[in-house]
């Protein structure tokens, strides 16, 4: 099982966007996946829900925390 530990939208015009976090994926923080791909689709369900209109949830990213311990990003 893994747990979400952080999750947000990249927001940005560049190759460096920077990640926001808040309330658009912050209900899938805490939750288990048994899965990478399983919480990815969860915080894009959980960001479209909570964006405005015509905001693109294409970049969602999420930190997860696996069962040893390593967390490690993933969009």
């Amino acid at each position: 099982m893994i747990t979400i530990v952080d999750a947000g939208i990249a927001h940005g015009y560049s190759s460096d966007d920077h990640l926001i976090t808040g309330r658009e994926a912050s209900g899938v923080i805490g939750r288990q996946f048994r899965s990478v791909r399983e919480a990815l689709t969860a915080a894009r369900i959980e960001a479209g829900e909570n964006c405005d209109r015509g905001l693109s949830v294409d970049t969602v990213e999420v930190e997860v925390r696996f069962a040893n311990g390593e967390t490690r990003w993933f969009k």
